[in-house]
């Protein structure tokens, strides 16, 4: 009887560290740069893209050698940049502003990845996104000084999610570890505009390097 347990046991155990070989885990972050702007008919063509930070941690498991998934928490600085003429009661230009937004969220990243090759790896990605908004302001700027700031916190949803799409290139280190480029567009599908105004997503391109760590 004793001898029996012992043979399962150490079966059990291969099986599992035979199972992490095959499909391992790992553990790792990121550091990216976005590129976003609000979409609606409005502004569709007329708001410039908005340069923000992405720092990001993540859990990534193989399903098998080609396919994963990954579940995150991601920090995110979203907006844009909108710029208007500011003229009299003539149409005659007063003065050149700049109105850009700022949407800071904490994004939980729920991602696919398909993986081609051995050591140097192309993948292709699909997921979605859920996000919590941290602050939100818009800030006024004339050509010469900063005109002023507005809370709009508790004017828009607290609430963002969205689809994601992307590719990259996943370099093995040592059959081990991993270092990793990335492009991802991001795809809001949730209005976080004002209630009653105009249907408005986010959408935010990024480019980001990570390291992740086999555990």
């Amino acid at each position: 009887m004793v001898y029996r347990t012992l043979f399962y046991l150490i079966l059990l155990v291969s099986s599992v560290s035979v199972c992490a070989q095959v499909n391992p885990l790992y553990f790792g972050g990121t550091a990216g740069i976005y590129f976003s702007n609000l979409n609606n008919e409005l502004l569709r063509g007329d708001s410039d893209f908005k340069i923000g930070a992405a720092p990001s941690l993540l859990v990534e498991k193989h399903l098998n050698p080609k396919l994963s998934l990954s579940i995150g928490i991601s920090y995110q600085n979203k907006g844009d940049n909108v710029g208007v003429v500011l003229t009299d009661e003539n149409g005659n230009p007063i003065v050149d502003v700049e109105f850009r937004s700022h949407f800071h969220y904490l994004i939980l990243p729920i991602e696919t990845r398909y993986y081609f090759g051995e050591v140097f790896r192309p993948f292709v990605s699909l997921g979605l996104y859920g996000g919590y908004l941290l602050t939100a302001f818009s800030t006024l700027h004339e050509d010469i000084v900063d005109a002023g700031k507005i809370d709009n916190y508790n004017a828009i949803p607290n609430w963002d999610a969205g689809f994601s799409a992307g590719g990259g290139l996943s370099l093995s280190i040592k059959e081990v570890d991993k270092i990793e480029v990335a492009l991802q567009g991001n795809i809001g599908l949730y209005d976080i505009g004002p209630p009653s105004s105009v249907r408005t997503t986010l959408r935010s391109y990024m480019m980001s390097i990570g390291y992740k760590k086999r555990i």
